[in-house]
């Protein structure tokens, strides 16, 4: 027999597993599966790979045409989304850390299962999306 804990457990994984994501419809911005757009490039370093016990580290880095100094601008924030497109959920919580103009920490990364995933950069201004970039991954 499941005692309380398990049950509540279960009941929670399958709520938040499946609740509506909290993100911009992909077709607002461009995006290319290589991290690459026509100004804007980021590249994801990974710092610690998450294990069975513990959540993985990713640094990404940004470079652009457009502004080499500072890709990313004060008046900007970087959000990123953990995405399984074949199950149309995401994993979460994730935080985001600025390091530089150019060079941003993502922490508490969990893959919640194997497959493919996408791995969804967004640039915002203020609640604006103005651009996105994704990084196709499979585990």
């Amino acid at each position: 027999m499941f005692s309380k804990f398990s049950l509540f457990f279960i009941f929670s994984s399958f709520i938040f597993a499946c609740a509506k994501s909290n993100y911009h419809n992909s077709q607002e911005a461009q995006q290319n599966t290589q991290g690459n757009s026509a100004e804007l490039t980021s590249v994801l370093n990974w710092q610690k790979m998450q294990t069975e016990n513990e959540m993985g580290i990713f640094d990404l880095v940004f470079t652009s045409t457009e502004n080499p100094a500072a890709p990313i601008t004060s008046d900007q924030t970087v959000k990123v989304i953990l995405w399984m497109p074949s199950m149309g959920h995401g994993s979460t919580p994730l935080t985001v850390e600025k390091i530089s103009a150019s060079v941003f920490r993502v922490s508490r990364v969990y893959f919640i299962m194997p497959g493919d995933w996408e791995i969804r950069v967004q640039i915002l201004n203020g609640e604006t999306l103005v651009h996105q970039i994704v990084h196709q991954i499979t585990l």
